[in-house]
């Protein structure tokens, strides 16, 4: 096997940045999906679990950032994983579904 260049390295670890974006992404559109194939079917109902609640917001967030970590160093999901209880735990927050408030919560990011 040729040894690897440190060029090839950095294409590889943009390659694997990528695709964890394309994942996120991914994941989160699948979760939206669902949520209006469920309003569509007449089975969705206002409560959603604190599991389901956390996991599309942590989804939204990450596919609509465009990054992966703040300028701190914290990662997103991370970030998003530690807020996302306290907008379930609010029942009017709750109702706004776990979308909306990832979009409020990121109208934040950047200010001081």
């Amino acid at each position: 096997m040729p040894p690897t260049t440190l060029d090839r390295i950095e294409e590889i670890e943009s390659l694997a940045r990528h695709n964890c974006d394309e994942l996120a992404g991914l994941t989160a559109e699948i979760a939206e999906l669902q949520a209006r194939v469920e309003a569509l079917e007449g089975g969705a109902t206002t409560e959603i679990t604190e599991e389901a609640f956390v996991e599309r917001f942590v989804g939204h967030c990450l596919a609509q950032c465009g990054f992966t970590h703040f300028d701190d160093g914290e990662p997103v999901e991370a970030y998003a994983r530690k807020v996302a209880p306290s907008y379930w735990a609010d029942a009017h927050y709750r109702a706004d579904g776990p979308e909306a408030c990832a979009e409020g919560d990121m109208d934040y990011w950047g200010e001081d």
